[in-house]
């Protein structure tokens, strides 16, 4: 199957690249979120302090999942993520066992995601760090199935999705 080179030199099925790259200013791409785009990552470790709470977190994704138990009401999970030496992965596996999720979660976890990369990208460091992508269309590629959040570019997918964070991360940018 061929390939084209993504901008940071991995390789994905041309297929996959062809759907990414939809847009008709046919920006370059900015396809994962590792390496020297870590910054990018949801597990990205930077210091979330909640408004609402003062609670403190270590990434977006330990926020973002908290957050999702909050909705819920379930506090016991609330409780297990809030414990500080949580990793990222394990926040993430915990918040797909938060109990009786309502519908309204559904609207709300876009504008929460929003809000923590919000608060995230306040970081000077991070927002410099953003900046830099400027000229670069974002998507939050991967291979976890993800085509909410991002673009799953597995042979079972079909190489597109919503790309909310890449998005979202975008109009921070512009924001800055």
């Amino acid at each position: 199957m061929p390939t084209l080179e993504t901008f940071d030199g991995s390789n994905l099925p041309a297929w996959t690249v062809l759907h990414l790259r939809h847009r008709a200013d046919q920006s370059p791409l900015i396809d994962r979120f590792d390496r020297a785009h870590h910054f990018l990552s949801n597990f990205y470790r930077v210091k979330i302090t909640s408004g609402k709470t003062g609670l403190a977190f270590h990434s977006v994704e330990n926020a973002f999942q908290w957050s999702k138990a909050y909705y819920a009401g379930d506090q016991e999970m609330q409780e297990r993520l809030s414990v500080v030496s949580l990793s990222s992965a394990e926040a993430k596996q915990l918040g797909g066992a938060v109990r009786a999720l309502p519908e309204i979660w559904g609207t709300h976890k876009v504008k929460v995601m929003f809000r923590l990369l919000t608060l995230k990208f306040a970081h000077p460091g991070l927002a410099g760090l953003l900046r830099k992508t400027r000229g670069f269309r974002l998507v939050e590629g991967n291979y976890w199935h993800d085509n909410f959040w991002g673009i799953c570019a597995c042979k079972r997918c079909p190489g597109y999705g919503h790309n909310i964070l890449g998005k979202q991360l975008e109009k921070i940018r512009e924001s800055l």
